[in-house]
């Protein structure tokens, strides 16, 4: 079988940005719950225990987050997620194919749709599934172990609300993490997989050159490295490591061609 050759024409790195927005946009549906349920049962809890001092506080306090914690398991509708990001998943495939599909002359029809996809999918959608109900299950613990000796403390009722509006900001904050992170760790599995049935076993590290890559990155853009071993020994292949937005670029030198005016 020949393999695909390459292009020689200079390779524009891109990333999946509208799947990370796709995956953060669900996230977020989570997290507006999670504050809907907060402002019901946890935020009336401190109106009444900021005014006065109880030994029971941590057993309230328990029932107020225990409470929330209920209203959102019973709202969140926990199979459509899965579905939604099933299709967060194979938006995620077709676009890594799609751009890969650039590079080769001759490139497989079906790339972005192989039949093994779909396994791949299924896996990781059920995977960062589990993020989604972490993400709220990790907010109400946190909650509970900061609000706890606060309140036992006598802090004002100002106090409470600050700390409540700080988790849920780093809350959003890890939300966007998450999804950068999960998108593009995602993608990297599936180049991977791709190149190396192409007969490209070994890439070129090639970072979005702007002004957010990290100093580690921007090292490591133009090495070359092999999909056989570990990748760099401190950030792995391109693309795991959270917020990584670097690409592999795949070597198959004795295949290259001239380019094609039809590589756009």
């Amino acid at each position: 079988m020949i393999r695909p050759r390459l292009f020689k024409k200079k390779f524009r790195p891109v990333h999946p940005d509208a799947q990370a927005g796709r995956y953060l946009r669900l996230l977020n549906l989570k997290l507006d719950l999670v504050r809907q349920a907060i402002y019901q049962y946890v935020m009336p809890y401190i109106d009444i225990q900021a005014a006065r001092s109880t030994d029971a506080v941590l057993d309230d306090l328990s029932d107020a987050i225990k409470d929330a914690r209920s209203m959102v398991s019973q709202m969140w509708d926990k199979k459509n997620a899965l579905k939604e990001l099933q299709g967060v998943g194979r938006e995620t495939s077709l676009f890594g194919g799609k751009h890969l599909a650039k590079r080769f002359v001759d490139a497989p029809d079906d790339i972005g749709k192989e039949a093994w996809v779909q396994e791949e999918v299924r896996r990781w959608s059920l995977k960062t599934n589990t993020y989604v109900d972490a993400i709220s299950d990790d907010l109400f613990e946190q909650l509970k172990a900061e609000l706890a000796p606060k309140i036992e403390q006598g802090a004002r009722w100002e106090e409470l609300v600050d700390v409540i509006e700080e988790r849920l900001q780093a809350t959003d904050s890890r939300a966007e993490t998450i999804a950068r992170t999960e998108i593009a760790h995602f993608n990297t599995e599936l180049n991977k997989t791709r190149q190396v049935d192409l007969g490209a076993t070994e890439y070129i590290w090639r970072t979005m050159n702007d002004s957010k890559v990290r100093d580690s990155h921007a090292a490591l853009d133009g090495q070359q490295f092999s999909w056989l071993g570990d990748g760099d020994p401190e950030e792995g292949h391109p693309g795991e490591t959270p917020n990584c937005r670097c690409f592999p670029e795949p070597v198959i030198s004795e295949y290259s061609t001239e380019p094609s005016t039809s590589d756009t």
